[in-house]
């Protein structure tokens, strides 16, 4: 499609079967039929750029099925992980009676952050990171390994539930563990609640939990910091290698241009950071040019 946009053969491109025409490809597809259109340089490279672009193996489709709210609306993620989640969903909503949605997903690779809790690499800008939405009443007990802490996540299981399963968890109270927002389950009520253990389902389907922040028990310290709402799914790949399934060589040097530009730490502590997240090092010599 590269050759034929630089030899401005229409026909060539319009005609191949095995592209998606969808969404994108749509406003693409119009663009590249008008008649009698005299294209620049500048166009053909465009044009070159929006070939490269639908043959990208994944792109972003919605997150939720049902969003309870207009944010919900807009999550986005990975088709590369999309059928894990709606696998997810589906296997939580059949033992909970509830739906789990996805919050936060995605975030512009363009953007640094200094939001606490946050991280300018961080995997939502692959597309293949879920923040679980925190409207539904979940139970959060701390699961601590090493000097790191995570957290595990359970939501009640349907009051007629009766096959068997190994999600399946009642706590008791000679347990020794560590419960966080277990108002919603006050007194005796969190010991008589059967459970569901939310953290095995993702993780039988390759998502991970990431460890909660330095500091994140200190008195008055933000929510944020806990991150008990994030799972990704890496598959293995670097975090380089997971931009390159949803975005153009180009379009990654531009953003990351954009993005190390306001890093803390100057050059050489940003050159050190795109090393360690897999980028070669003729990608980070075109992103410092």
């Amino acid at each position: 499609l590269y050759t034929h946009a630089e030899n401005k053969d229409w026909e060539q491109i319009t005609n191949r079967k095995n592209i998606r025409w969808n969404d994108p490809a749509k406003k693409f597809k119009w663009e590249i039929t008008k008649k009698n259109k005299k294209i620049s340089e500048e166009t053909t490279e465009t044009i070159a750029e929006k070939c490269d672009k639908l043959l990208l193996p994944n792109r972003l489709v919605k997150a939720n099925k049902n969003p309870r709210t207009n944010a919900q609306k807009k999550s986005e993620i990975s088709d590369a992980v999309i059928k894990d989640w709606e696998a997810v969903v589906s296997k939580i909503k059949s033992l909970t009676g509830q739906e789990v949605n996805a919050g936060d997903t995605k975030r512009e690779l363009a953007n640094p952050t200094k939001k606490v809790g946050a991280d300018s690499f961080s995997w939502h800008k692959t597309g293949r990171a879920i923040d679980l939405a925190r409207d539904l009443k979940w139970l959060i007990v701390e699961a601590p390994s090493g000097e790191n802490m995570f957290f595990k996540l359970y939501l009640p299981a349907k009051s007629n539930l009766k096959e068997k399963s190994s999600y399946k968890k009642q706590f008791k109270e000679t347990d020794s563990v560590n419960f966080h927002k277990k108002g919603y389950y006050p007194g005796k009520k969190l010991y008589k609640t059967t459970f569901i253990d939310v953290t095995a389902i993702l993780e039988d389907n390759g998502f991970s939990r990431i460890k909660a922040h330095e500091g994140w028990d200190k008195k008055g310290a933000k929510e944020s910091k806990q991150e008990w709402w994030h799972y990704d799914k890496r598959d293995g790949l670097t975090w380089y290698d997971a931009l390159n399934q949803i975005y153009t060589e180009n379009e990654i040097v531009d953003k990351t241009k954009t993005l190390v530009d306001e890093y803390s730490g100057g050059e050489e502590k940003a050159k050190t950071r795109l090393k360690n997240e897999g980028f070669p090092e003729e990608v980070i010599e075109q992103i410092f040019k």
